[in-house]
């Protein structure tokens, strides 16, 4: 495995854990600034915390099938689910999607979040093909 094959690892390694911090940030965010539709506060955290869960749960997967293990397979998910989620600017600029009430600047929102997903995405797709890259050398990955 040459330099830019490590650089590829350590970028795509980087953007998991940054991942992990937004959907962290963005369901502390979610809790501090409830909707308005009057739900129960405890149903709030625990829906919360599930979240948090599922998420790290997701992450420690993700990364043991994809960074520890040369897998294409998750990363193959990921691609068509970050693909789909393409689809939520578009709907919610076209009000076919209901605006979350937490979100005060739509603009920026779905600028951040665009970017995101599309740097999320590359990195996805740059591991995948390292990742066959890998199994067609038959190569232990290195730890």
């Amino acid at each position: 495995m040459d330099n830019k094959d490590k650089n590829i690892r350590m970028q795509w390694l980087i953007g998991l854990c940054l991942m992990f911090v937004y959907s962290l940030g963005h369901f502390l965010y979610q809790l501090e600034h409830p909707s308005t539709d009057h739900s129960i506060p405890h149903y709030r955290l625990f829906f919360t915390a599930f979240s948090l869960f599922c998420t790290a749960g997701f992450s420690f997967i993700f990364y043991r099938c994809a960074y520890k293990k040369p897998g294409t397979k998750l990363l193959f998910l990921s691609l068509i689910l970050t693909g789909l989620g393409f689809l939520s600017p578009i709907g919610y600029l076209t009000e076919v999607l209901p605006l979350p009430p937490y979100i005060t600047h739509l603009n920026l929102y779905l600028i951040f979040e665009t970017n995101l997903e599309v740097i999320w995405f590359v990195l996805c797709w740059r591991m995948r093909q390292l990742n066959k890259k890998l199994m067609r050398q038959n190569m232990p990955t290195p730890i």
